[in-house]
């Protein structure tokens, strides 16, 4: 329980620190599918980048996928 607590500080006072991230925390269990989907319904974006913890962003990753949507 310490650890969890000490990363959840930890994740809040760093994303914090950024403007375009907002963080929403779901205080149930819900699976990958469902917590996508809540977080798409109170997103602002034009465009929302789901990643799973295996992919990895660098620096213009991104910009030939946002091309295509427009």
């Amino acid at each position: 329980m310490l650890v969890s607590v000490h990363l959840k500080q930890q994740l809040d006072d760093y994303l914090a620190l950024l403007t375009v991230v907002r963080l929403v925390r779901i205080h149930h269990q819900v699976g990958v599918v469902r917590a996508r989907q809540q977080g798409a319904a109170l997103a602002e974006a034009d465009v929302l980048i789901f990643l799973d913890s295996h992919c990895e962003c660098t620096t213009g990753n991104f910009g030939q996928q946002c091309f295509f949507v427009e």
